[in-house]
């Protein structure tokens, strides 16, 4: 684990989300979260189009199937290519709740316990 601004960062591998760009009015697309904090989310975004920096992410991550999710927003603060996908990192409007966070640790020790 890597220290960014004071806070701990979690990698992940398998950590479903869906997203929505408020500034476009697209249908919610895959996305899967690669790593985060209280305050960051770094997202790979499966898309061969990009996302411009300052957008804003409406999240939906799913801590069990499609069927259990919370929401999430944030402002896209980079975004780089990625073979056919685009790599991004957004910061939180709101930083994650303790129930929001338990879900998420939880699901990714799960992950990690499975492997």
């Amino acid at each position: 684990m890597k220290k960014i601004k004071s806070i701990e960062r979690f990698k992940t591998k398998n950590i479903k989300a869906s997203y929505l760009i408020e500034e476009e009015k697209e249908d919610w697309q895959e996305c899967t979260i690669k790593a985060f904090s209280y305050r960051e989310m770094d997202i790979i975004f499966h898309t061969d189009e990009e996302i411009d920096v300052g957008s804003t992410v409406h999240l939906k991550v799913f801590t069990s199937g499609k069927s259990e999710y919370f929401t999430v927003n944030g402002i896209l603060t980079w975004i780089e290519k990625k073979g056919n996908a685009f790599v991004g990192g957004i910061e939180l409007s709101v930083i994650l709740s303790e129930t929001e966070w338990i879900q998420i640790s939880s699901f990714v020790i799960q992950e990690s316990l499975i492997e």
